[in-house]
């Protein structure tokens, strides 16, 4: 039997490290959502509607890349009553980020921004819940 990232429950030495990293306060590794990228999207745009919160989202076409920061994340979310922006990019359980991805959510950490990589509904619960 395996559970978290291949980690077999027979290895009592891989057993009780994870266990003391739980202990710790450190959260087992994030399960992805099962199901496709759009299924968490409209679970986002849902959310932010019920709370209030403008939620950017821009569809990566012809059309829009001339006016698109090349990687912009699939949803910019304001947050006014925690004086924050942040910007969220929707993966799959197999998603990886493009290299364009990759060189925006650069930019916007060197600039101080909040930009994360969500794989499931329950991440991004707690990442908007934080301050």
């Amino acid at each position: 039997m395996r559970f978290n990232r291949g980690m077999r429950v027979g290895d009592p030495e891989e057993v009780a490290a994870y266990m003391e990293r739980f202990r710790q306060g450190e959260k087992p590794d994030e399960v992805p959502d099962e199901g496709p990228e759009s299924r968490l999207s409209k679970r986002i745009k849902a959310y932010c509607k019920k709370c209030h919160y403008p939620c950017l989202t821009f569809p990566q076409t012809k059309k829009l890349a001339p006016f698109l920061y090349p990687g912009w994340s699939d949803h910019t979310i304001l947050q006014p009553d925690r004086k924050r922006i942040l910007f969220i990019e929707d993966k799959t359980k197999g998603g990886r980020m493009s290299d364009d991805q990759k060189s925006f959510r650069a930019v916007v950490s060197f600039m101080g921004g909040n930009y994360h990589e969500v794989r499931s509904y329950k991440l991004f619960l707690e990442i908007m819940s934080n301050d």
